[in-house]
């Protein structure tokens, strides 16, 4: 444990996937279970391409919301 409290997420597909469905909530349920409550600011989604997922990543940054720890 390195007592991250503020884990950011960017899904690897957009929220029409299952798969990418279960892995937002697999995070979710994750930091729930750890006590933590989720910033739904944390949160983005790419669509399938490193591309994308860069995108969403600087999406993610240009938020200004901290976080101490990227789950992609």
């Amino acid at each position: 444990d390195l007592g991250h409290r503020r884990v950011a997420f960017v899904n690897f597909a957009p929220p029409e996937y299952l798969a990418a469905q279960e892995r937002e909530r697999g995070w979710r349920e994750t930091l729930q279970a750890h006590g933590i409550d989720v910033d739904p600011a944390w949160a983005v989604s790419a669509d399938i391409s490193a591309a994308s997922a860069y995108r969403a990543t600087q999406t993610l940054l240009a938020r200004n919301v901290p976080f101490t720890a990227l789950f992609a």
